[in-house]
Order: structure tokens, then C-alpha cells, then sequence
């Protein structure tokens, strides 16, 4: 069948004029298919999708399954926020010098039917296909900012360039911090990876939550789209640095460098530093003998579902 497709795309055919070019894609059912016909359909349609020229039904098969697995986390995502378990976990960032947990992420966890605790691994994507994506962020917006009244720490919230696109959520965001007069106590984790491109789009959010007292962070610096353009461009407050460069400064020199001119390149512009995935004593010992200011790692304290009374 691939020998037949190729031929047929190298091969034109000339029936008066003028020249006719052809493709064409293919569907195979295999031997276990319980319907041969049907999966040779869904086989085919797949070939088409990927513009390839052929495809096996087992593609197909896997295919229906994520479409089975996003039904259920949509499903279970729908109830989890209409029953109100949708849940902030706080992880401390602990500043190097003086070993205190002055900071705290906010990261997003439902709570299952059967009180298993589930990481945004399974159901985040999902989200963001089935536009329960903005509800998601407010709904971390408003319980983070419950849990954190009139307590003297600050709590950090990641949301992405989509949050910022979405009127409904910025306004909403804003109404939030005005309520209850937290600003000045709140970080702005940007998510680095998604891509911020729109820098005048981006800068005057930036701009306006700034003026309401919050500060910002640009999170994951390091992979990705990385940019040394975001740092001049956005006004940013804090630089969290990969786990993926962190982890491996004891064993890369290459690494170590990076870091080096990461800090130095950050304090220039008047940014503090703040290392991801510190996961051992040594590892804290080097960054820290980096000049990084703050670490974050379940070393030093995993996600929990409330945050200190003092």
C-alpha cells in the first residue's frame, strides 16, 4: 500500500490538459480489528488528519482513547468545580539567607470524588480543549486569595498569556485584588513556556497590576522560548530558573555558567532569583553559593493545603 501511494504521488497522469496530479491516503484495518470496514474508516480518516499516506486502525484505537480519556477528565474536572474541589496547594520558597518560607506558590489540585489528591498533569490540557480553562484560573484566583486573608506572607499565581487575553479573567482578577486589598501580597508567575510574543499586550497588564501593588515573575526561564528580550521587555520582579538547568549545576559546568550569568543578568536589571527544584542539601548549598535568592523544591517543602497562621 506505501509503494502504491508513492507511485501514484510521483506519477501524473495526462488526460488532455492539463497534467493531473494525484494523492492519495489509505486506511488499513489489522488482523484484530473487529470490524474491518469500520476500522480501515477510522484508519483512513487519521491518514487524512496527519496528511500522511497511510495509517493502521491501532492508530485509530489509540486515537479514540485519548478522545475517551478527555471526555472523563472533562467530566470529572466539571463536577470537581461545580462541588468545590478545585483546590490551591501551597509550596514555600525559602529565601536563601535567612532560611525563611516568606513565599508560597499556589498550585492547582483536584481533589477526586474518592479524596485522591490529582496533579494538573491529567486534567490541564483537557481544560484548555474543553474552555473550563478561564474558570479554572478564577476559581484558583478566588480560593488562593481566601486562604490568604491578613496573613504577612506573599502567595504567588501562575496564569498564562491566555489568562491575560481573557478580559472576563483579568477584570475578574483585578475586582479580586481590590476586594480584598491583598496586592501589595501577591506574585504574578508569567508561564514562560507558553510564549510571550505580545510584548506591548503583555506589558500593559503588567503595567496595571503593578500599579495595584502586585509584583511579577517570569517562571520556567531557561526552556522553551526562552528570551533574554522578556527580562528588558517586561518589567519583571523575580526570574525563576528551570528545574531542568537547576538539577544538573553540580554535575555540568555548562550549567553552572548559565546560572552564573542568569543571576548576574537578573540583579543588573534589578530582578531577584529564585531557583526551581532544589531537591537535596547540596543542592541548596550551590545555588545559594551562586547568588541565587530563593529556592523552591520539595526538599524544602511540598504542596500543602494550607498555608502557616503566622
Amino acid at each position: 500500500i506505501a509503494k502504491i501511494v508513492e507511485t501514484l504521488r510521483h506519477n501524473h497522469l495526462s488526460i488532455g490538459e492539463p497534467e493531473i496530479h494525484l494523492t492519495a491516503s489509505a486506511g488499513i484495518s489489522s488482523p484484530e480489528s473487529t470490524s474491518l470496514i469500520a476500522g480501515a474508516e477510522q484508519a483512513l480518516q487519521i491518514a487524512r488528519e496527519r496528511n500522511e499516506g497511510y495509517a493502521i486502525d491501532e492508530d485509530a484505537r489509540e486515537n479514540a482513547e485519548r478522545q475517551k480519556q478527555n471526555i472523563l477528565w472533562s467530566n470529572k474536572l466539571s463536577t470537581a468545580l461545580e462541588s468545590g474541589r478545585i483546590r490551591p496547594f501551597f509550596q514555600p520558597i525559602i529565601h536563601n539567607t535567612s532560611g525563611k518560607r516568606e513565599k508560597y506558590e499556589a498550585l492547582v489540585r483536584l481533589i477526586d470524588e474518592d479524596g485522591s489528591i490529582i496533579t494538573p498533569f491529567f486534567f490541564l490540557e483537557t481544560a484548555k480543549r474543553t474552555r473550563q480553562y478561564a474558570m479554572l484560573t478564577r476559581t484558583m484566583i478566588e480560593q488562593s486569595l481566601d486562604m490568604l486573608g491578613d496573613r504577612s506572607i506573599s502567595i504567588s499565581l501562575n496564569l498564562t498569556v491566555e489568562d491575560i487575553r481573557n478580559y472576563e479573567t483579568v477584570r475578574f482578577f483585578k475586582d479580586k485584588l481590590n476586594e480584598r486589598n491583598v496586592a501589595d501580597r501577591i506574585v504574578v508567575e508569567l508561564i514562560e513556556s507558553e510564549g510571550i510574543e505580545n510584548y506591548e499586550e503583555v506589558s500593559r497588564f503588567i503595567a496595571e497590576i503593578k500599579e495595584l501593588g502586585c509584583r511579577v515573575a517570569i517562571d520556567d526561564f531557561g526552556t522553551g522560548y526562552s528570551n533574554f528580550t522578556h527580562l528588558m521587555h517586561l518589567n519583571a520582579d523575580y526570574l525563576k530558573i528551570d528545574g531542568s538547568i537547576i538539577k544538573r549545576i553540580n554535575d555540568d559546568r555548562s550549567s553552572e555558567l548559565v546560572i552564573r550569568m542568569l543571576v548576574d543578568f537578573a540583579h543588573r536589571l534589578g530582578m531577584q532569583t529564585i531557583a526551581e527544584y532544589v531537591d537535596s542539601q547540596a543542592l541548596l548549598d550551590k545555588v545559594t553559593a551562586l547568588g541565587v535568592d530563593y529556592s523552591q523544591g520539595f526538599f524544602l517543602g511540598k504542596p500543602e493545603p494550607e498555608l502557616p497562621d503566622a
